[in-house]
């Protein structure tokens, strides 16, 4: 197996009909038939929390993108 790397996903909350996401770290567990084990801290509240499974990519894009100040897409 290859070695276990650091990396972040979105969690997301809302607050009164808006979606605010933060980045988390997590940690790649076991990997077993194309799918793998994400691991998170333990002080992570996973009960009160909405974690992004699908589309993170397009949510990291677009968040990146509006931290550069940038609307809309380009080429």
């Amino acid at each position: 197996m290859p070695k276990k790397k650091n990396t972040t996903m979105p969690e997301e909350k809302e607050m009164h009909g808006a979606h605010h996401f933060r980045m988390v770290e997590v940690r790649r567990g076991v990997a077993d038939g194309g799918w793998v084990e994400v691991l998170l801290s333990e002080d992570f509240d996973l009960v009160s929390s909405r974690v992004v499974t699908k589309g993170a990519f397009y949510l990291l894009s677009a968040s990146k993108a509006a931290a550069q100040g940038e609307e809309g897409h380009a080429h």
